[in-house]
């Protein structure tokens, strides 16, 4: 069986949160005064005027990346008028309720109604809205798949100064339109990591760090990943933490490097218990300690990535640091190719092939040499047959 070659991954983390300074934000932008803000539920009650009226409702609002989540339900009352329901709607005036109206759409499988909900929201230049259907003609989702119309969306969300919108442009044009437009992708990640986003300032880092759409510059990767691992993305922290160990692109400090990896690891970044189990099993991190090697790459495999499940594979299929177990390796590999490894999808085809831990299927085995080979994996192509 093949092991996995060091290859940096990425993974993008959202955090939510909601103050009471945003939800008096909110309603003075709708034209309330005399606001009083009580805590109460999920949000806030409260107390205003608008127009002369007296008013009363409940409000909550959830910061996300490059958008809010706005929820709102009001009753005014005039003098000697009857009590009138103010339910704001997503439109001109609103258009960021499209995107929650949008949202709550998806929520129930409503795809066809949250489409014309971010529709309307993009109309009226709402970035958050225009990323959001840009998402829905990339899956497919209440429409044809477009890739052509999912990066029209992407785009106007960048020029709107979305994060996720630039960022999401940036994948489709690295990895999603034919020819690959890695320069221009570039420009998308530097921008939404400009504007914050820690996940775009790691695929900034690794298009650096690899040189694509820009000559190699190790150096400035190590910058970007700083900054992603700073913004909060654990992936960044893991690739940061690896160049400071190795010295790429920066004077080598082992103890620093190694130090950022195991608090990237316990942080939920399975790149970094991945490459720490890569560097426990051959001694750059002594002293060899087979045993710790296999914990650090079930831990990387448990947290989703792919070359710890198939580093994993490799050590029960051949009882290093754990029991020799072949049909757990078997179901590593098939794991590991799940996740997208082409190594493992390798791994898996030869376990198929000899029966190794799971009953032959030949059919199936060149299949999975096919796809392997296809993905970069070189060794998979010398076992495929016509």
């Amino acid at each position: 069986m093949k092991r996995s070659s060091f290859a940096a991954l990425v993974s993008l983390l959202a955090l939510g949160c909601q103050t009471e300074g945003m939800a008096r934000e909110e309603l003075e932008r709708d034209g309330f005064t005399d606001i009083e803000l009580e805590k109460g539920g999920e949000g806030y009650e409260f107390t205003a005027k608008r127009d002369g009226q007296t008013c009363s409702g409940s409000i909550t609002v959830e910061a996300l990346p490059g958008n809010r989540k706005t929820s709102k339900f009001v009753q005014c009352t005039g003098s000697g008028a009857s009590p009138v329901i103010a339910q704001l709607e997503c439109g001109k005036e609103r258009p960021d309720l499209c995107l929650t109206e949008g949202l709550e759409a998806e929520k129930n499988d409503e795809f066809v109604n949250a489409k014309e909900k971010y529709d309307k929201g993009c109309l009226f230049a709402h970035a958050g809205s225009c990323n959001n259907l840009g998402v829905l003609y990339e899956r497919g989702r209440a429409v044809p798949q477009s890739y052509d119309e999912a990066l029209k969306h992407y785009e106007k969300a960048c020029e709107g100064a979305s994060p996720l919108g630039c960022r999401n442009a940036g994948l489709m044009l690295e990895r999603r339109v034919v020819p690959a437009r890695p320069e221009e992708a570039l420009q998308r990640f530097d921008k939404a990591c400009g504007l914050d986003d820690g996940g775009s300032c790691v695929l900034g880092g690794l298009m650096y760090v690899e040189a694509r759409g820009t000559k190699k510059d190790d150096a400035k990767g190590f910058e970007l990943f700083d900054k992603g691992c700073k913004l909060g993305d654990q992936d960044g922290c893991s690739n940061h933490g690896t160049m400071s160990f190795e010295g790429l692109g920066v004077k080598a400090d082992k103890k620093a490097g190694e130090a950022q990896l195991r608090k990237a690891c316990d942080e939920g970044s399975g790149r970094a218990c991945t490459n720490l189990g890569v560097y426990a099993q051959n001694g750059t991190l002594p002293p060899k300690d087979p045993k710790a090697a296999a914990g650090f790459f079930e831990r990387g495999c448990n947290a989703g990535n792919d070359r710890g499940c198939n580093e994993l594979g490799y050590a029960a299929e051949r009882g290093l640091g754990v029991k020799k177990d072949l049909p757990r390796a078997a179901s590593l590999y098939e794991q590991a190719c799940d996740k997208g490894s082409m190594m493992g999808c390798g791994n898996f085809g030869i376990c198929l092939r000899d029966g190794i831990g799971i009953e032959k299927d030949a059919a199936r085995a060149n299949q999975l040499f096919a796809k392997a080979c296809d993905g970069g994996a070189d060794f998979a192509c010398k076992l495929k047959k016509p």
